[in-house]
């Protein structure tokens, strides 16, 4: 099996010391493939907000976004800010925690404005959740189709099903005899969320994600 699990976390950039640290100890993990959806091409109006410098973090933009943020999880722990490599996310944050290189500046064509990063475990259990800020809710779903072609590979296919409560939200899964992971992918307004998880082998991945992502995306309600 040729997967990694930073693919499936989503968290994966060589050196960057982000979560996917925390979690060396866990098995293998499958990683997934996906094509890119047939509505891959939005609008690439450049946005006139100027988009924050790579290292810099935008204090009232990056609280307001958290505060968007679910808060518990049934049956999982709220890892701390910072000793896993979570909470704020700058530019250049994001952008290795999506593999690096061109992503920083397909974040800043998309009109990045904030990110934060919380990750969740129970035992060898984690789903992570990214949240990006766009400056426009069709910079956030640019960046939404780019992310789904582009953040997953080796080998897997989209998952046919949808998400209550979460309309067009992008879902992928694979399974292998020592794990099972998922990813679930959607926006609202300007927002970005990004939910992946790794679950015991047979597990139903998608399952696990579905109702936080319904819980996400309520949250975002207004914002």
């Amino acid at each position: 099996m040729a997967a990694t699990m930073c693919v499936v976390l989503a968290a994966c950039s060589s050196g960057s010391g982000h979560a996917h640290g925390s979690a060396k100890g866990s098995k293998s993990t499958p990683s997934i493939t996906t094509a890119p959806p047939s509505s891959a091409h939005v609008s690439s109006t450049t946005t006139p907000h100027a988009t924050p410098p790579r290292s810099s973090i935008d204090a009232s933009t990056t609280a307001a976004l958290r505060a968007h943020l679910v808060d518990t999880i049934p049956g999982f722990t709220l890892q701390p800010a910072g000793s896993t490599g979570t909470g704020p996310s700058s530019l250049a944050d994001a952008a290795n925690d999506a593999g690096g290189g061109s992503e920083a500046a397909q974040l800043t064509s998309a009109g990045f404005r904030a990110g934060y990063k919380l990750l969740f475990s129970a035992g060898d259990r984690q789903i992570l959740l990214l949240a990006y800020r766009f400056a426009t809710p069709a910079g956030a779903h640019r960046y939404l189709t780019h992310a789904y072609a582009t953040r997953v590979q080796d080998g897997g296919a989209p998952a046919t099903g949808s998400i209550s409560g979460v309309p067009g939200a992008l879902v992928a899964n694979r399974s292998e005899s020592d794990a099972a992971s998922a990813l679930v992918l959607f926006t609202r307004g300007a927002t970005l969320v990004i939910l992946s998880t790794i679950q015991p082998a047979r597990a139903d991945a998608v399952g696990v994600l579905a109702p936080v992502a319904s819980a996400q995306y309520a949250r975002l309600a207004g914002y």
